[in-house]
């Protein structure tokens, strides 16, 4: 359920006052207007982008944000961090704790926990890019494996059925 006060435009607000050293792009189709009036004069919002500029802008960020009030949610924008190998900070959600362990930094939606969860993610850049990239290889691994146990399965259903021709 929804906390008191909370709104995407409160959060995306909050996460973004704490980005004063850096350049941020928003890449989030069309930001309401009280946050782009409220947004540090660093903080960009390109609006609806074509996929070769969201492939772009992807490419250089330097952590991705992606909240949920929600329970039994998983967000695009995890799976594209995971993909990048991107430092994530996401909502403290039990599937998503599930999915990202500790390759992920966990904020609730508020300005302080956001801020405190994108701070941590800089405070050890390169930790947080290797636990992404480690969980990236894990996950690949454990789909090849499901792949391998299907096409073993196949084949074997095949064989089963040429053998009672």
């Amino acid at each position: 359920s929804a906390r008191p006060g909370w709104s995407p435009a409160s959060c995306v607000s909050a996460a973004l006052g704490c980005c004063k050293a850096t350049r941020c792009s928003v890449p989030a189709g069309m930001a309401p207007p009280a946050v782009r009036e409220t947004a540090p004069v660093n903080v960009h919002f390109p609006g609806f982008v074509s996929a070769d500029e969201y492939t772009r802008l992807r490419a250089g960020a330097g952590v991705v944000l992606a909240l949920t009030n929600q329970e039994m949610t998983m967000q695009s924008a995890g799976y594209e961090a995971l993909a990048d190998q991107t430092p994530l900070v996401t909502s403290p959600r039990r599937v998503l704790k599930e999915f990202f362990g500790d390759s992920a930094e966990y904020a609730e939606s508020d300005g302080e926990s956001i801020a405190e969860a994108i701070e941590a993610v800089f405070a050890d850049h390169e930790m947080r890019s290797e636990k992404m990239a480690a969980r990236r290889q894990r996950q690949v691994r454990d789909q090849v494996a499901v792949i391998e146990a299907i096409r073993a399965k196949a084949a074997a259903l095949r064989e089963s059925s040429v053998v009672r021709r």
